[in-house]
C-alpha cells in the first residue's frame, strides 16, 4: 500500500502542477506580467493579514492565562505532576 499511496500522490501532484503551469502560461499570454505580480503580492498580503487576524481572534477566545486541568488535552502538565 505504501507504493500505491506514493504513486497516487505523485500522479495527483503531476496533474495539478500541469494544470497550474498551463493556466499560468495562459494568463501570462493575456495579461502583463506586472499585473500578475501585483495581484500575487496583494493576495500574499491579504492571506498574511487574515492569518494574523485569525491568531488574534484565537487569543481572544482562548487566552493563555486559562489553564487546563493536568493530564487533559491542552495542558502542559502531565497527569501526575508531583
Amino acid at each position: 500500500t505504501l507504493w500505491l499511496v506514493t504513486a497516487g500522490t505523485t500522479a495527483g501532484m503531476m496533474v495539478t502542477d500541469g494544470l497550474a503551469v498551463f493556466a499560468g502560461q495562459n494568463l501570462a499570454d493575456r495579461l502583463p506580467m506586472q499585473w500578475i505580480r501585483r495581484a500575487a503580492a496583494a493576495l500574499f498580503a491579504l492571506f498574511g493579514v487574515l492569518i494574523l487576524l485569525q491568531g488574534r481572534l484565537d487569543l481572544v477566545h482562548h487566552p493563555v492565562s486559562r489553564q487546563a486541568e493536568p493530564g487533559t488535552p491542552g495542558s502542559l502538565l502531565p497527569l501526575d505532576s508531583r
